[in-house]
């Protein structure tokens, strides 16, 4: 089936780009990760982003495997820069093309504007020489997703049961969105006005249905692209990209922070570990800034050695992602890498350790940090870091 046999919802006209132009721009997306009290409650602003995607009821843990995988749609994504050409006649009209890009890989950073900011605004670059292609799994399965024009690139934010969360640039349009790839239809009733919906073929035979979602100015708040700038976005990514299944050897990598990469697989999108199903515990780190004022590294649990860099893990409690918001407190596991100009730490929430913890050590339900030692904190690091590397210097800018 070819891909312009696709279904899509809100139909746009095939009009295709008629102007390359040489200048690269950018693209900076950041996303307020999810953030959470003592009693893991999520804020109101948060709550009403997610516009009850999660379902009802479920354990503490369901929810917050819900919410991380919701950071880069219901959660407040916010777009940098974004080019000004416009929308017109359903499709995209005449832009410009960004420059080649110069690095290898998309990228997850952080964000150092600490007075406007938490420290959990992760930056996210889809940028790269491979970016045009990107891996993903959807209810176990895994697919890749390729856009032979090279006119898009994908950054693969994560998977949880049947859907997929990636973030998309159009190069062509100067825009970015975030895209949810489903293998079941969405819920009537959870379906945003705001948001685009329609179907794409994949050469396995499989039918998705894809939700695209505006990213917001960071200045004003306000969303970027109205529903059917976002259904011409989607157009052109059904026109123009195809989905086969995946490549064993051809899940790439993630440029972490400054100068770490991430290798990806079926179970690991970068810093989560991806879930099949709401009784697989998730394994998910925060990148933050080392720098961020309220990171405390004063009790030194221990000194690991991973893929030739030196980790050393702290333990922090009552951490403040956002100083201005009091009950927003939780304890840290911090993995701070020893490479020379790295800026950011590798973070990971008490209870998410703990939970890990008891997956690896045979459901010992009553462990903490005051019956754990340092060591057998440290024993699990091997596992917890093996998927990060430092870069070579010709992977980054």
């Amino acid at each position: 089936m070819s891909c312009r046999d696709n279904e899509f919802f809100r139909g746009a006209g095939d009009l295709e780009p008629t102007v390359e132009g040489k200048a690269r721009s950018e693209e900076f997306s950041s996303v307020q990760e999810w953030q959470c009290g003592v009693r893991d409650e999520i804020t109101t602003a948060e709550a009403e982003r997610a516009e009850a995607k999660a379902p009802d009821g479920g354990s503490r843990g369901k929810k917050l495997s819900i919410t991380k995988m919701l950071k880069l749609t219901a959660a407040a994504i916010i777009t940098v820069a974004v080019a000004s050409n416009a929308f017109g006649g359903g499709g995209v009209t005449a832009g410009r093309r960004d420059g080649e890009p110069t690095k290898e890989w998309p990228s997850i950073t952080y964000s150092t504007e600490e007075f406007d900011d938490s420290a959990y605004v992760t930056v996210y670059d889809s940028s790269g020489r491979h970016s045009n292609a990107v891996q993903f799994t959807v209810s176990g399965n895994a697919y890749r997703l390729e856009d032979p024009s090279k006119s898009l690139s994908f950054l693969w934010s994560g998977s949880f049961n049947d859907q997929a969360r990636l973030l998309v640039r159009d190069h062509y349009a100067g825009n970015s969105y975030s895209l949810v790839i489903s293998g079941t239809p969405f819920d009537a009733a959870e379906k945003s006005s705001k948001n685009a919906y329609g179907t794409i073929s994949s050469t396995t035979g499989d039918v998705f249905y894809i939700e695209a979602i505006s990213h917001y100015y960071r200045e004003t708040g306000a969303l970027i692209n109205t529903s059917s700038e976002l259904a011409a976005l989607m157009h052109q990514l059904v026109v123009r990209s195809h989905i086969t299944a995946a490549d064993d050897g051809g899940w790439g990598k993630l440029l972490i922070g400054d100068k770490l990469y991430s290798d990806l697989d079926a179970r690991w999108s970068g810093l989560d570990e991806t879930q099949t199903s709401y009784d697989i515990s998730c394994i998910s780190f925060d990148c933050c800034y080392r720098n961020y004022s309220t990171v405390d590294f004063k009790e030194h649990l221990g000194s690991v050695t991973v893929n030739g860099i030196l980790w050393n893990i702290y333990y922090q409690e009552g951490f403040l992602p956002d100083p201005a918001d009091g009950e927003g407190v939780f304890d840290m596991v911090w993995f701070l890498p020893e490479v020379e100009g790295e800026e950011c730490v590798i973070g990971i929430r008490k209870h998410m350790f703990f939970d890990y913890f008891i997956r690896v050590n045979g459901g010992d339900h009553s462990v903490s940090l005051d019956t754990v030692s340092p060591e057998m904190v440290v024993s699990c690091a091997d596992e917890l870091l093996s998927h990060y590397h430092e870069a070579p210097a010709e992977w980054r800018w």
